[in-house]
């Protein structure tokens, strides 16, 4: 029989060597704060050996590797905001968020919370003559849009104009004419040129007739993590 009310051991043996070295005392602050949230722990990641790909570049040795730290799977913003709530008030040092799970950790050093960044890059072929939506943010995060090239494909001038949509629309590009074969670029490595929050979405009309494609690069972060230090 466990001594956790919630977890077995084995649930935290290395995924790389099955070795488990877990602090006992980081364990039954886990079963704690599975009882504050009120939901199933699925653990992604617990205890890891020193020679665990994840570990072994570091100069410095890992939480995961002290046995004082766990990947806790979420399945939605709701749970993600409740697992970073809880462990706050029970004063976990680190806390990581990343968008299929929360790291939390019993360091004895500074307290630190930080994001593990997700940038995506999407391409589309536009339909002519409509509005096409290139993505919309989900619930949960903002998206910091970074770069946006839009390329005339066809052989003929036409125009094209890009709007962000957040309720209301807020055309950031009014309709351009575009070269055959020529292209837009918005942004680059100054920054973000939008900062997007859920709900929102990003749309580019081309004319009629014409052939453009777009390729867009964002950052989504989780809002609960957004104004923390993002070092890991």
């Amino acid at each position: 029989m466990s001594e956790f009310k919630y977890f077995t051991i084995d649930e935290f043996d290395c995924k790389e060597t099955g070795k488990n070295e877990m602090s006992t005392k980081f364990l039954h602050r886990l079963d704690e704060l599975r009882e504050a949230c009120g939901f199933p722990f699925t653990i992604t990641s617990g205890y890891r050996s020193r020679e665990h790909s994840a570990e072994a570049h570091k100069k410095t040795v890992g939480q995961h590797v002290l046995g004082v730290a766990a990947d806790i799977a979420v399945a939605d913003g709701v749970q993600r905001r409740k697992i970073i709530e809880e462990a706050l008030k029970m004063g976990f040092k680190g806390i990581g968020v990343a968008k299929s799970f929360v790291h939390v950790d019993d360091r004895v050093t500074t307290p630190v919370m930080w994001t593990y960044q997700m940038k995506y890059s999407i391409g589309k072929n536009l339909t002519a003559g409509v509005s096409n939506t290139l993505f919309t943010v989900p619930e949960g995060y903002h998206c910091y849009v970074t770069y946006l090239f839009i390329a005339n494909a066809g052989g003929s001038t036409a125009s094209v104009s890009a709007s962000w949509n957040d309720g209301s629309t807020i055309t950031f590009q009014g309709a351009k004419s575009v070269n055959g074969g020529d292209n837009l670029v918005f942004g680059g490595p100054e920054g973000a040129i939008l900062v997007m929050t859920d709900g929102d979405y990003l749309s580019i009309t081309p004319d009629a007739g014409s052939t453009f494609t777009a390729i867009c690069t964002f950052e989504m972060i989780p809002h609960q993590a957004s104004n923390f230090d993002l070092t890991i």
